[in-house]
């Protein structure tokens, strides 16, 4: 049985909003829960490393679904989508996702690191002349 879950790398997104990948069902959902799960005749089929337009809905905060009938397919938006749609934009950045950081993002990351491992230097410091002090006096 095809497998009814991938996730997506997200390179363009004509409408909306989505995160650089997405985890998205390629089907309806059927029997009704937990258990076996079956293939309908409208589940999206995609093989890792093809390019794929997929056109889904948000299920919940972090899940998406699509299948044939949302007018998911295969390959490059079609000319009637690029012409409604328009070129698209890139995809946006996950928050608190490494791979989603931005050089200026790390450099920011890198400063305050560098920031933090030093006052925590100059605290420790600070505690041995203090106890050293104390030991004297």
């Amino acid at each position: 049985m095809p497998s009814r879950f991938a996730f997506a790398e997200v390179l363009t997104v004509l409408k909306g909003s989505a995160p650089a990948r997405i985890g998205v069902a390629l089907g309806p959902e059927v029997g009704g829960g937990r258990g076996p799960v079956g293939v309908t005749s409208v589940d999206h089929s995609a093989k890792p490393g093809e390019d794929h337009t997929l056109c889904p809905r948000q299920n919940a905060p972090g899940g998406y679904a699509t299948d044939a009938c949302a007018g998911s397919h295969p390959g490059a938006p079609t000319a009637e989508e690029a012409a409604y749609f328009g070129a698209g934009r890139p995809q946006d950045r996950a928050p608190g996702a490494i791979t989603e950081a931005t050089g200026t993002d790390r450099a920011v990351a890198a400063v305050a690191t560098l920031a933090a491992a030093a006052a925590a230097a100059i605290a420790i410091a600070y505690a041995r002349r203090s106890s050293r002090g104390a030991a004297s006096a």
